[in-house]
């Protein structure tokens, strides 16, 4: 995977790639079922210059996600996180994100005091 960035032009990897030139890196890499982390697929296909910004408010919203959730959300959005650094998983625009957000908010709220 590391090598498929090393390959990009310099400008490519700070402003995106062509989808095309990704897959074809993609190949000539033995990388057959995609790139095997979000990070780098989101760098690869959409630039630094986009993807830091996007990684610093997926991670304040992450934050904010924990605080909004009772305790056992925190290792929720840890596990979440692991998987999606293991697959293509938010590079690939899925609304697998929108769901464990929805599960955690609607199943793990904060208890009020009154019902302690």
């Amino acid at each position: 995977m590391f090598d498929l960035l090393n390959q990009m032009p310099f400008f490519a990897f700070l402003f995106g790639s062509d989808p095309e030139h990704v897959a074809t890196l993609q190949r000539l890499e033995g990388i057959e079922f995609g790139i095997e982390s979000f990070w780098i697929a989101f760098i690869a296909f959409y630039g630094l210059v986009i993807s830091i910004p996007f990684f610093a408010g997926l991670i304040a919203f992450l934050f904010d996600l924990k605080r909004a959730t009772r305790p056992p959300g925190g290792w929720a959005i840890v596990f979440f996180m692991a998987i999606c650094s293991a697959s293509l998983s938010l590079a690939g625009k899925t609304t697998s994100f929108a769901m464990v957000v929805a599960m955690l908010l609607l199943l793990l709220r904060p208890v009020a005091e009154r019902e302690r």
